[in-house]
């Protein structure tokens, strides 16, 4: 096999086109404002990245475009005309910001603010006409392959005014410039408005580029490349920057840079026509330009065309007219309560396979690369992110093990992650083939060859080959030509001259030189055998057989072909060999020891079998030559041997003496008998068994042996059935002592429950005083023993039922030893324990005091002697009504859960009695209880909540109230629920609210259904319990003070209520207050503002308010004397002389007050506050 190098394989995936995250670009701040400014051709432009760690939840955005420019006409002999630029749109949009969420703007992603820039404001004589503003606007790129910068908002931006004065003209007039359009598309004048991103009608000479009127407003996407159109954004998707605003063409104004750009107004004088026309407002599409032909109704240029982005959660679109302000992009930014916007999620590594991995050695030899694991990576937003993996060297290079392997990614916000993986690229196997075996050959035979010697070479692996065959031997000397193996197998070796031996070959199979370790076989050996041809001795068989018991064997004869001296001997190698010896010279062979046909000794052949193998070597001049022959050893019968008695002692009055015993060399049967003698007429012997005994007991006193001295003699013989063997022996009769006589026992048996069972007695043949021990029995233990006067007893009273002898059965086993001055004799008796009827006893109860509130008291528990079974009742008491007991099991309780605070007993002490009575098989048993009712410390109880709903923008929901049964006092924390962080509860009052007021159409509950899950931990001293509340958020109509803001474009926060957008010295909310109208608009109705009059002695004050109640805004009348404090009249005790009411038909009143004039100076003024609750 070819060993391949992989070091340079490169094995790391490439990343897709997703836009790469800018660590280097600011991070969105909390608040953001931008403001149009700048030339025609350069604008403001700022861009953000959505922070990848502690993003907020949501950015609310206000979007203006900027306004047309103004057009004034000045002439000394015909009135002045002026016209007001459009009005830029104003949008409020928020957008959530949530990494999941596909509706939502994405971490990582950017933003970019493009404000537009206002049309160019003129002031000529007799025409003048403004340029369209530009368009404001918020893009976004999500972090995704292949983004492209999107529109969130465009607020297009208003069309320039007009105006002509001129002594002669055909129309004098005044035009103000069209708002922006909320809608895609933008307004027409007396062009077309442009739509889908386009830009608005020009009156522009398709041919030669020449301005012929005013120019339209750009869209964001494409706008006209000429002079007085404004242009699209820049570059468009790919890096929208903002286009140029329109270059007005002689004496015309400049359109305002923004996104797209605003039209160039015109001034026209000529063909007997003075005409003036304002330029197009540029935004999402831009608006027309405006008629430059004389016709006043279309000379106003259209406003440029608005865009929202279907994200947008919350929206407030509004038109407005225009007071000459540059287009500007508010933001702010909140996180919600809870939210963990900590960072993004790691990139994540997919493996294939993904666990352990092995790769067969022929995978490697063939692909390695495809044999590997494949890899791919994506970050949170499944873009692609590169892998680089990192392998061991060795493993690449083809060494077999098994190596860990990592896998790196890191994707575009910086995040990394590391897997790992086992990879084994598996050893290859090796080689493996045969061989034929050993070989042999004689010496000076020549070359010899072994066709198909080495057969079936396997590599095993794909890819490998044979190489060759390595051949070694340990005797070269034997060897003209060594042996050698070539690829077909085939052995050839060539013996030297006069050589003769063996060597031993070791041959191995190689099928790769590179790798030693796997390329080569293992080792086959065989060996090749020189053999010499020596003129050797012959030796004739010398097989022979003997009898037993002799030592002589056979005589060993060899002829020796060279006529020489022979000579005999025995080598080593043969394992009967030692037992033999054998002449040098006359080769006579013998036993060293007579063999023994019953205990063989041979250990050749078949082992044991009286054949003894033995090799006998015979050498002459040439060598030695060895033959191996048997010399059979039979068998001769012999008389039994090893005769003996095992006891020539005997006690007199006894007749069994012992055994005689023997040995048959053959192992045939024996056969006992007595020869007759003196004393062999007082002896019988079994003649199978051997067993002796006397015919009648010996008495020492009076010996019957021949001479009288108590020793019998007697001859024993055994017989084989051929041979005889016989023997004397003495019996020898001793004298003993004889023990006490007439042993009583005065009773054996005794009732349960007593220990004296009775009284032994005996009688001393010898005149002497008996004596009593416990000598042996299974109870012995059981039992005591008076050794003087016999008095037995049980240790313990013994129990009929549960009988403590050794089977169980009330039969006691006992040997006793009675002892006399001369012996001892020993008796075995058997005592008998009989039944007595018992009640049951030890009648306990488990427990006899309980908690309150609780039933289950304890179990009546006895010891039953009878062991019968036992059954439980109640006997009659006073509380007997008040339990339960179970008749089998003892189990008592209470019928209802006692109270501690109200007690039920009969004498209302909480210590309840009862009898209990406890029967078995034979009696009963009462037993009198008292059982004793704990106070336990009870939880909270009564818990009531005051309110579960409560109005959308209030806080407080109610209180929480309990009651504690021991008088305690209770504490309220939170206890969990599904929305718990959402509110707060006072530890000691109970009052329940939220920490921030519920929005019904925003309801931020867990599962958004403005029903609000909390529950509560009510705790006494001890206790606790925990109870759960739903508390319903309910709707309310939306105030008069939210419609006026969503219908003017005000901040729906109240953020804008206190600006000054008509920049006339009265705040926005004073609009409403006082029924003003539109806060964009400069031109009001200043009567209904606070006024005061002097009338002779008196001081007239008049306001306006709204007549319902509930709108939000409340107005009071307050004075001062001094400018730093103010009071209302009624505090300073002063009140009007006369009040009057006027309703004034859309929702309001004037009053009128009337106070008289004092020398103190007074001021009189009104407070209009602002009640943001509601």
């Amino acid at each position: 096999m070819e060993l391949r190098s992989l070091l340079t394989l490169l094995l790391t995936a490439t990343a897709a086109s997703a836009f790469p995250f800018d660590s280097s670009q600011d991070d969105l701040p909390s608040n953001v404002a931008v403001t149009g400014a700048g030339s025609r051709t350069e604008g403001v432009v700022e861009t953000y990245n959505i922070p990848i760690t502690d993003w907020p939840d949501r950015i609310t955005l206000t979007v203006q475009g900027a306004d047309g420019g103004r057009a004034k006409a000045t002439n000394n002999d015909t009135p002045d005309k002026s016209g007001a630029g459009g009005g830029g749109a104003h949008f409020q949009v928020s957008f959530n910001i949530d990494p999941a969420d596909e509706g939502a703007l994405r971490p990582g992603g950017q933003l970019r603010f493009i404000p537009g820039s206002k049309g160019e404001t003129q002031n000529k004589s007799e025409i003048a006409a403004g340029g369209g503003g530009g368009g404001s606007g918020v893009f976004y790129r999500a972090p995704l392959e292949n983004a492209q910068w999107e529109p969130l908002i465009i607020a297009g931006g208003g069309g320039g005014a007009a105006a002509v004065t001129k002594v002669g003209a055909s129309s004098n007039f005044g035009k103000d410039g069209g708002n922006a359009n909320l809608e895609i598309s933008g307004d027409d004048s007396s062009l077309n408005g442009g739509d889908n991103g386009t830009s608005g009608g020009s009156y522009v000479n398709s041919a030669t580029r020449v301005s012929d009127g005013a120019g339209g407003g750009g869209g964001w996407l494409n706008g006209i490349t000429g002079t007085v159109e404004g242009n699209a954004g820049r570059n468009d998707v790919e890096n929208p920057i903002g286009g140029f605003g329109g270059a007005p063409i002689e004496t015309g104004s400049d359109g305002g840079h923004g996104c797209g750009g605003g039209g160039a107004g015109y001034r026209y004088d000529g063909n007997g026509i003075y005409g003036s026309g304002g330029g197009g407002g540029g935004g999402y599409s831009g608006g027309g330009a405006g008629s430059h032909t004389g016709n006043s109704s279309l000379a106003g240029g259209g406003g440029g065309g608005s865009y929202v982005d279907s994200r947008a959660i919350v929206r407030a679109l509004f038109t407005r007219n225009g007071d000459n302000q540059q287009g500007f992009i508010l933001m702010t930014s909140k996180r919600f309560p809870g939210s963990e916007n900590t960072s993004l999620a790691a990139p994540v590594i997919t493996l294939s396979p993904s666990t352990t991995v092995e790769i067969a050695y022929s995978q490697y030899l063939a692909d390695f690369s495809a044999a590997l694991p494949e890899f791919s990576a994506t970050d949170v937003y499944g873009n692609s992110v590169t892998v680089t993996p990192g392998y061991n060297t060795q493993m690449l290079s083809g060494i077999p093990g098994s190596y860990g392997a990592s896998y790196g990614a890191t994707d575009q916000f910086g995040s990394s992650v590391i897997v790992g993986q086992t990879i084994t690229l598996l050893a290859p196997t090796k080689p493996t083939f045969r061989i034929a075996g050993n070989q042999t050959a004689y010496e000076d035979s020549g070359k010899s060859r072994i066709h198909n010697f080495a057969t079936n070479f396997n590599t095993h692996d794909q890819g490998q080959s044979f190489v060759r065959y390595d051949v070694t031997n340990d005797n070269n000397d034997l060897f003209e030509i060594q042996p050698w193996i070539d690829a077909s197998g085939q052995l050839t070796f060539e013996t030297r001259d006069d050589a003769h031996g063996t060597a031993k070959v070791t041959v191995i199979g190689i099928d790769d030189e590179n790798l030693p370790d796997y390329g080569a076989s293992e080792a086959r050996i065989f060996t090749i055998t020189i053999l010499n041809v020596p003129d050797l001795p012959f030796i004739r068989d010398f097989t022979a057989s003997i009898a037993e018991n002799t030592t002589t064997a056979t005589t060993v004869i060899a002829n020796d072909p060279l006529g020489g001296t022979l000579t005999y001997s025995l080598p080593e190698g043969s394992e009967d060999n030692a037992l033999f010896l054998i002449d040098p010279a006359t080769g006579a062979l013998s036993f060293l020891q007579a063999p023994d046909f019953e205990d063989p000794r041979d250990v050749g052949g078949a082992d044991a079998d009286n054949t003894y193998e033995v090799v006998v070597a015979v050498t002459n001049t040439d060598g030695t030559t060895t033959r191996s022959s048997g010399i059979a050893v039979t068998n001769v019968d012999e008389a039994p041997v090893n005769l003996a008695l095992s006891n020539q002692s005997i006690a007199e009055n006894e007749t069994s003496i012992g055994t005689l015993s023997a040995t048959d060399p053959e192992s045939f049967g024996l056969t006992f008998s007595i020869t007759p003698g003196s004393d062999s007429a007082r002896f019988a012997i079994d003649p199978s068994s051997g067993a002796l005994s006397f015919i009648t007991a010996a008495d020492f006193e009076n010996p019957s042996d021949a001479d009288t001295d108590n020793i019998y003699l007697v001859t024993l013989s055994v017989s084989d059935g051929e041979n005889t063997t016989s023997a004397l022996f003495a019996i020898t009769v001793v004298d003993r002592s004889e023990g006490p006589t007439d042993i009583e026992l005065s009773k054996d048996y005794v009732a349960e429950g007593k220990t004296a069972i009775g009284t032994i007695t005996a009688t001393d043949p010898a005149g002497g005083t008996p004596r009593f021990t416990l000598a042996g029995g299974d109870d012995r233990s059981l039992f005591t023993l008076d050794e003087e006067s016999g008095a037995l007893s049980f240790i313990s009273a013994p129990d009929f039922e549960s009988p403590a002898d050794s089977d169980g059965d009330n039969h006691y086993e006992i040997t006793i030893r009675i002892t006399g001055d001369e012996g001892h004799v020993f008796e075995r008796y058997t005592i008998e324990v009989y039944n007595q009827l018992e009640a049951p006893r030890n009648v306990t109860l488990s427990y006899n005091q309980v908690l309150e509130n609780t039933t289950a008291i304890g179990t009546v528990s006895a010891e039953d002697p009878s062991g019968g079974g036992l059954r439980y009742s109640i006997f009659y008491t006073a509380d007997n009504d008040l339990f339960t007991l179970d008749s089998n099991t003892g189990v008592l309780s209470f019928r209802n859960a006692p109270d501690f605070e109200n007690p039920h007993d009969s004498n209302r002490d909480g210590a309840y009695e009862i009898a209990i009575l406890v029967e078995n098989s034979e009696t009963r048993i009462q037993k009198n209880f008292t059982i004793t009712v704990l106070d336990e410390n009870e939880s909270p109880t009564d818990i009531q909540l005051s309110s579960t709903s409560i109005e959308e923008g209030l806080t407080t929901v109610g209180t929480i109230t309990a009651s504690d049964p021991e008088g305690s006092r209770v504490f309220y924390t939170g206890a969990g629920g599904a929305d718990s962080s959402l509110f707060t509860v006072n530890y000691t009052t109970g009052v329940l609210s939220f920490r921030y007021a519920p929005d019904f159409e925003a309801p931020t509950d867990s599962d958004g259904d403005n029903i609000y899950e909390i529950a509560i931990r009510i705790t006494d001293n001890s206790s606790s319990i925990i109870e759960t509340f739903l508390i319903t958020v309910t709707n309310r109509e939306e105030p008069a003070l939210d419609e006026f803001r969503s219908t003017y474009g005000m901040a729906v926060d109240g953020s804008d209520d206190f600006l000054d957008w008509s920049n006339n010295g009265i705040k926005n909310i004073l609009y409403y207050a006082f029924g003003l109208g539109d806060p964009n608009n400069a031109n009001i109705d200043r009567s209904r503002l606070p006024a005061g009059s002097k009338e002779s002695d008196n001081f007239a004050f008049s306001y306006i308010e709204p007549i319902a109640t509930g709108t939000g805004i409340s107005v009071t009348p307050v004075t001062s004397t001094e400018l730093s404090t103010w009071q209302t009249p009624t505090e300073l005790g002063e009140l009007p002389t006369n009040t009057t009411t006027e309703d004034l038909g859309d929702g309001y009143q004037r009053v009128s007050l009337t106070f008289p004039l004092q020398s103190t100076p007074r001021f009189f003024s009104v407070e209009a506050s602002v009640d943001y609750a509601e």
